[in-house]
């Protein structure tokens, strides 16, 4: 079980060094664009992917006979 919270820990470690990073080098191609962060595409697609994950789940969660129509087979 300490393993298992050891490697979590190395987990979000990783992971909040990575935001740091990602950060720094989204600030660093606002300040030479001259856009605001929501502008970039990197956000745009974030945003994308989020939404299309949200859009499939609730699709799947439909009855076939609701997606397809009552004349699917």
């Amino acid at each position: 079980m300490k393993k298992k919270i050891l490697t979590q820990e190395r987990l979000l470690t990783a992971h909040s060094q990575n935001e740091k990073t990602s950060n720094i080098i989204v600030h660093k191609i606002c300040q030479k664009t001259n856009r605001h962060k929501e502008d970039l595409l990197l956000n745009k697609t974030d945003f994308y992917r989020m939404k299309k994950q949200v859009i499939d789940l609730v699709e799947s969660k439909k009855p076939l006979d609701e997606r397809y129509g009552e004349k699917s087979w």
